[in-house]
């Protein structure tokens, strides 16, 4: 239909660009990936994310909701790890980090936008989901103990929580895993804007 029609007008070099950003953004989640592992005692080798990461967005392509990738991603590692902890904590804080850095550079982004005739239910509504993530974490971080003696699935969040405490509580790896996920969103901006 109407993608087939544009893809048979754009300019071969825009196209060749365009793939190219796109490709650039797996990249980025493998290493951003394989970090998060790491941090968490786990290891892949770059050239093992990379693939699993390719085929996790196949799956987020051609499965109903785009989740489907990411349980592609947690079920490849487990077989290949024998962690089930690994497997969900690493796909699970990996997305995390990267969803909390959308949220920031829409708040970033949000006051030039408002200067071009943008709603600023765009700011409000970012601003008040990334509250609720941030408190959210914060009550896990601070109450894992707690949860650690309750009901199973409680358990499990406490789990994630002293994951997520160790993971984050290494600054530099903070930071690259941050900057990393800025890059990616900067790639799919740039991607969609040579497409």
């Amino acid at each position: 239909g109407r993608a087939a029609a544009v893809a048979l007008n754009a300019h071969p070099a825009w196209l060749v660009a365009g793939v190219a950003q796109l490709s650039a953004y797996i990249l980025l989640t493998a290493l951003r990936w394989q970090l998060v592992l790491r941090g968490l005692g786990g290891e892949l080798p770059l050239a093992t994310s990379l693939r699993l990461a390719w085929i996790a967005a196949f799956f987020s392509q051609v499965l109903p909701a785009s989740v489907g990738g990411d349980a592609v991603r947690m079920w490849l590692y487990w077989q290949r790890s024998g962690s089930q902890r690994l497997a969900i904590h690493g796909v699970l804080l990996e997305r995390l980090v990267l969803i909390v850095m959308l949220l920031l550079m829409v708040l970033a982004i949000q006051p030039g936008l408002a200067a071009r005739g943008a709603p600023l239910t765009i700011v409000i509504t970012a601003a008040v989901v990334l509250a609720a993530i941030i408190l959210g974490l914060l009550a896990l971080v601070f109450t894992r103990r707690l949860l650690a003696a309750a009901w199973l699935p409680l358990r499990v969040l406490a789990s994630v929580a002293g994951d997520m405490r160790g993971l984050f509580s290494d600054l530099p790896r903070t930071a690259l895993l941050c900057l990393l996920s800025l890059a990616a969103h900067a790639n799919t901006v740039l991607a969609a804007w040579l497409i």
